[in-house]
């Protein structure tokens, strides 16, 4: 079985030889020897085949295979599928030559020298070669999905909002050299001059139209704080117990 196993694999490198290096990329098999499968050697069939070796003629099946990849849209159309039959005739066609040729014969026997089996192809004789119409298979695959990245969903912000009003509270403000005490009403009287005056923005930002920029007023104010009058800041607000001290300028 070993050296009928030797003599199978001889016969499908000569092939593959003969086919010619434009043609490596076919698979090359003997699939039947006689009554063997050669997929599935037997030990019995084996000797059974070389017993009557001497008067038989003995048959030997080749299998030629190729694969290719359609990347169409609708897959291995006509065109691709008649180019793989094309293709597939043309390796018959060259069986078929090295075969009435001699051209495997001789290579048969040249390397059945080299490999030591001699004994059993000095004298083989290849004779008649009888080929088939190729046959075409589709198989229909799923594509490995194609990898990107999702974007993170982008999700819409604001700039957060603010009651933007005037203070109700009375303030100080430097004006010609002088603090002086006022209420917003008094910027609104006259506020294209008097918004220029430092922190009035910021304390009045609705007379001043200055909503969409609020910001904490740089003046001092005055709060009620346990019934006494206090002068205090938005620093001092935002120095401890904000939310406490928010309520006492509402």
């Amino acid at each position: 079985a070993n050296r009928f196993s030797a003599i199978v694999s001889l016969l499908q490198s000569v092939m593959q030889k003969l086919l010619g290096p434009d043609r490596a990329n076919w698979g090359t098999r003997v699939v039947r020897v006689g009554s063997i499968n050669a997929r599935r050697l037997s030990i019995f069939e084996v000797a059974e085949l070389l017993a009557g070796a001497d008067e038989d003629v003995v048959e030997v099946e080749y299998e030629f295979t190729n694969s290719r990849e359609c990347y169409s849209d609708d897959g291995c159309n006509e065109v691709e599928q008649a180019a793989a039959v094309e293709e597939g005739l043309e390796v018959l066609a060259t069986v078929e030559t090295v075969v009435t040729t001699g051209q495997l014969q001789q290579t048969i026997i040249d390397d059945a020298d080299s490999a030591g089996l001699s004994e059993e192809l000095s004298s083989v004789e290849v004779g008649e070669v009888t080929v088939s119409t190729p046959e075409i298979e589709v198989i229909d695959t799923t594509p490995y999905p194609s990898i990107y990245k999702t974007p993170a969903p982008v999700v819409p912000t604001s700039s957060p909002t603010y009651d933007c009003e005037d203070s109700p509270l009375r303030f100080k403000v430097m004006k010609d050299g002088k603090l002086i005490s006022r209420y917003c009403s008094w910027v609104r009287v006259k506020r294209n001059s008097r918004c220029k005056l430092p922190g009035i923005r910021e304390q009045c930002p609705q007379s001043c139209w200055r909503c969409r920029n609020c910001a904490d007023s740089t003046l001092r104010f005055k709060i009620l704080n346990k019934g006494i009058e206090q002068m205090r800041s938005c620093e001092w607000v935002g120095r401890r117990d904000t939310v406490a001290r928010c309520t006492m300028i509402e």
